[in-house]
């Protein structure tokens, strides 16, 4: 990465430190590499992912800000926009085509933040979970509860 990129990174972390975003915490994974990222995203009251602790990694590349980070839910989620297997996720802001160089962490932390919140499905990125979203959403409700239960209940980020 370009001594450009790892500038803004340091800045942005800064900026994080000084000004955290409630319910997130994000931060490099070892003091040697600022273009990789460890972090969690909690689950927000009132929403069947309340008391859901959402791991993700956050890799920065060479070309950033340029080029959008690659994202990825470590936690086992159920999500019509996460696929919970290999952690993709569908948000607008992380597409190479909808991303711009004034882009920052804190805009990818609060777009992951509100996507837990209100799925969209209009983008959907596993299509079973989706159909039942907005099928039955009370089932949907009861299943993103029992996976919160199972896979998210650990506070401690883990590889």
């Amino acid at each position: 990465m370009e001594s450009k990129g790892k500038k803004k990174l340091t800045n942005e972390l800064k900026n994080l430190q000084q000004k955290p975003i409630q319910g997130i915490i994000a931060q490099p994974i070892n003091d040697n590499d600022i273009t990789k990222w460890k972090g969690r995203v909690e689950g927000a009251k009132g929403t069947p992912f309340e008391g859901g602790y959402f791991h993700f990694k956050m890799i920065f590349p060479d070309t950033y800000p340029f080029e959008p980070p690659k994202v990825t839910i470590k936690t086992k989620i159920y999500h019509p926009n996460i696929n919970s297997e290999s952690g993709n996720i569908c948000v607008n802001i992380l597409e190479q085509k909808k991303w711009v160089p004034t882009n920052n962490i804190q805009n990818v932390l609060l777009s992951l933040q509100g996507l837990l919140s209100n799925p969209n499905p209009k983008s959907p990125l596993v299509g079973e979970i989706n159909d039942v979203f907005v099928n039955d959403r009370k089932k949907y409700d009861e299943t993103v509860r029992e996976w919160v239960k199972k896979y998210a209940s650990d506070p401690e980020y883990k590889e």
